[in-house]
């Protein structure tokens, strides 16, 4: 065969493999998750909060600081999706707010961190504030105005971290120096204007092409994270019935089935007396149909 026309074939192979993705996440107050954390009111959960605070001050003369965390639902972007960019933006609490951007006593350089421990908005306090990690943590500038947006963070590296970690929950937000009077302000998803929420804005592509273990887009699962139920799109299969099982991240498995193969292409799983009600964090969904094995993060609240 000649060469070009060789060459231009895997070109053509090449280009139409592949799709790009665009998701812009910005929920407000029914879906959007973030929190306050505070050390002077350690057993105390403020997860209502209108205010994302990086802050370290004193209250009737006793120092205290707060940290914030900020999470998006990303659950649904393939693991093996190649992130292109993620630009996180967060914006003023004008005019609503008395507390502004503050350098009394220097610097109010903050930082954001990957968390890598699950966390409930509505349950997490400063003593139960979960871990992060260091790595590709992203530094924020100082502020320059009492009150100011700060859009498109590059956040790329720290997404990439989230898609191929199934240990990641969100952004932890504070101080780079905590110490009094310093703070850097911005609004959360409980605040009353809908332009002022957190938002994350990803593209990624994915090879349709790839398709087996990990590596798929035919799968989808709704709600995650979830509660009590989940429904399953999946191709239609003419082979062996599917095989769902749903494991905690140390392999302990909930729930393992067969389900006939003409109602597995939209399937509703009632988990309610399945897994614990006590049970909070990451597991694993798999499906095997026709040798194949098809794999889904899940987080169940």
């Amino acid at each position: 065969m000649n060469k070009s026309i060789l060459f231009l074939i895997c070109l053509l192979y090449s280009c139409t493999s592949f799709s790009q993705y665009f998701i812009t996440l910005q929920p407000g107050p029914g879906e959007g998750k973030d929190a306050k954390v505070w050390s002077n009111e350690p057993d105390s959960n403020f997860g209502d909060e209108l205010e994302l605070k990086a802050n370290a001050w004193t209250w009737s003369g006793v120092p205290g600081i707060e940290r914030a965390f900020l999470a998006f639902n990303i659950y649904n972007i393939p693991p093996n999706a190649e992130i292109c960019y993620a630009k996180l933006s967060l914006y003023a609490t004008v005019p609503w707010s008395s507390q502004t951007n503050s350098q009394l006593s220097g610097s109010n350089e903050t930082i954001l961190r990957r968390v890598v421990e699950y966390w409930d908005e509505h349950e997490v306090t400063w003593n139960t504030q979960p871990a992060t990690s260091e790595l590709h943590a992203v530094v924020l500038p100082v502020s320059v105005y009492a009150y100011e947006d700060l859009v498109e963070i590059d956040v790329t590296d720290l997404v990439k971290d989230m898609i191929s970690d199934p240990f990641s929950f969100g952004f932890a937000f504070q101080l780079q120096t905590e110490e009094h009077y310093r703070r850097r302000i911005f609004a959360t998803s409980d605040t009353e204007d809908p332009t002022h929420y957190p938002k994350l804005e990803i593209c990624y592509n994915i090879d349709e092409m790839d398709v087996q273990g990990e590596n798929n887009n035919a799968i989808h699962v709704t709600p995650n994270p979830f509660q009590n139920a989940l429904h399953i799109t999946f191709p239609a299969t003419t082979g062996d019935d599917p095989l769902i099982i749903i494991q905690d991240m140390s392999g302990h498995t909930f729930y393992q089935k067969a389900i006939p193969a003409h109602d597995i292409s939209a399937s509703t799983l009632d988990l309610t007396d399945i897994i614990p009600a006590e049970f909070h964090g990451l597991c694993i969904l798999s499906i095997t149909s026709e040798g194949k094995k098809y794999i889904r993060k899940l987080v169940k609240e």
